[in-house]
């Protein structure tokens, strides 16, 4: 089964815009909580960082693109 995205979920922000890197976490992984979901592979996000928080739109899952994007956090 494909897991689908939901409103409250946490899901891991990735972004290559240097101006989005904070605390030398480079391009990520940043905790963000899903906002809205979209029909396809776009979520709208609220991302989280050491000071403070910003809202990213439209971001794909990483399948579906490169660049910005939405991963599931990986188990451990």
């Amino acid at each position: 089964m494909i897991q689908k995205p939901s409103v409250g979920r946490i899901v891991h922000f990735y972004t290559e815009d240097t101006s989005k890197h904070f605390n030398g976490q480079g391009i990520g992984p940043y905790p963000a909580i899903v906002t809205q979901c979209f029909d396809g592979p776009y979520v709208n996000l609220k991302v989280l960082h050491w000071g403070g928080v910003y809202d990213e739109g439209s971001v794909s899952h990483k399948d579906d693109c490169l660049g910005r994007y939405w991963a599931w956090p990986e188990r451990v």
